[in-house]
């Protein structure tokens, strides 16, 4: 590992990637994101996530298992972690994929799913299905989000990619406390309990996300901690129709498992 120090740039380094502090992507719960380097080509963008929290060098090596296996994850759908960083004090480092068009709830804001070409349907179709395979691809390796909405999916041309995945538990590891925030995308289950987040949590907010990309309006409004049902509209997409259906149970015994939403892909994705 390399030293974190000041270059005559105002480049911040570390280790073998830099980057430039008044380059800011986004500020969130879990860290704030820049955009970066690797040392050696200044042309190649990543991202860069300072982490909020005080890291120790124990705490930093008991999370530095669950770091690699997180790096072990590889998928076009996912924000992957190219490497990690720390500087041997305090400041724990990500290295992520870069996506270059912000995140999807921004996008969804502004009714702008197109992004770079005029056919919105058929963008917001193949956002739906690379989002399923990104879900899976984590699930697979028995990792879930636990913090899955439209703000932790980036959007890289026509590329989306599920960021932030295994963040909660890195948190919950190094004993970070983050207020949880009620929202549609909470499972009805866990709207009142502070329990840690399950599998079946992040198939319900698919459900939520697939439904707002492919219908530009949200399945339901929160109201005093509970879920209110909205008109839900049907007929854009017979699969995924089938699929928002199973993941929006409110049981979660019935809610449509990984496992039988990997079994509906092969149809879905051809």
């Amino acid at each position: 590992m390399g030293i974190c120090s000041f270059n005559n740039m105002s480049m911040i380094e570390i280790g073998q990637y830099e980057f430039n502090p008044s380059h800011v992507i986004f500020t969130g719960h879990h860290g704030t994101l820049y955009e970066g380097n690797p040392v050696y080509d200044r042309s190649f963008q990543i991202t860069i996530k300072e982490m909020h929290g005080t890291y120790s060098s124990s705490l930093f090596h008991s999370l530095e298992p669950f770091l690699k296996s997180l790096m072990q994850i590889q998928n076009p759908y996912l924000c992957n972690y190219i490497d990690y960083f720390f500087d041997g004090k305090e400041k724990l480092y990500l290295i992520m994929d870069y996506c270059a068009h912000g995140n999807l709830h921004d996008i969804l804001q502004h009714n702008n799913l197109a992004l770079l070409e005029n056919n919105e349907e058929e963008i917001g179709i193949s956002y739906c299905k690379q989002i399923i395979q990104g879900l899976l691809a984590i699930h697979e390796k028995g990792v879930l989000h636990g913090h899955l909405r439209p703000h932790n999916i980036l959007v890289n041309y026509k590329k989306v990619k599920i960021s932030n995945f295994g963040m909660w538990k890195i948190n919950t590891l190094s004993s970070i406390q983050t207020e949880k925030k009620l929202t549609i995308y909470i499972a009805p289950e866990s709207l009142q309990t502070e329990d840690e987040p399950t599998f079946e949590e992040d198939i319900w907010a698919l459900g939520v996300i697939l439904y707002e990309i492919l219908y530009h309006k949200r399945p339901f409004e929160l109201k005093d901690g509970v879920h209110y049902s909205l008109q839900i509209d049907t007929g854009k997409h017979k699969e995924l129709d089938h699929i928002i259906s199973k993941c929006l149970i409110s049981d979660p015994k019935k809610r449509m498992t990984s496992k039988e939403l990997r079994d509906l892909v092969g149809r879905l994705i051809n």
